[in-house]
């Protein structure tokens, strides 16, 4: 599918071309879809560029970013500095809130919510890196929560 002509200024015109063989069927697909379009553009009291937009805004906020790729530093052997730093802090955040939890007269149901949520952004890290060490913090945390 050839790239969208500009004609003047935030216009676009779509076009494509097919092989005669598909030609029809897409075609037909196409004068579906228009007439549809039609049809609730009108019932909305809406232009069928709105329609479209609306449509197109829909579809990125389903499919953005869309293929989910594995980011390469988290296949090598060799992490990357990012992945070193995202590790640390994730033990280091654990480590300080499990402590904080073990001390006697602190709000426990306090702690035991941070420690939640700092063990959800660890899990990711864990995910993305693998980290024996970071592991083992985690399943410490998750037994003090009882999961």
């Amino acid at each position: 599918m050839p790239r969208p002509k500009k004609r003047g200024p935030g216009r676009l015109v779509f076009s494509f071309s097919m092989s005669p063989l598909s030609s029809t069927t897409v075609q037909g697909r196409v004068m579906q879809l228009m007439e549809g379009m039609d049809e609730l553009a009108k019932m909305e009291g809406k232009s069928r560029s709105e329609i479209i937009l609306a449509a197109m805004a829909e579809y990125l906020t389903q499919h953005h970013p869309g293929n989910p790729q594995v980011k390469l530093f988290s296949v090598t052997d060799n992490l990357s500095q990012e992945a070193q730093v995202s590790i640390s802090q994730a033990k280091k955040a654990l480590s300080n809130i499990i402590g904080m939890i073990k001390r006697e007269g602190v709000n426990v149901g306090y702690w035991k919510e941070r420690l939640e949520s700092n063990l959800q952004k660890a899990a990711k890290t864990y995910d993305r890196t693998k980290d024996p060490s970071l592991l083992k913090i985690i399943e410490s945390a998750k037994s003090i929560l009882g999961l």
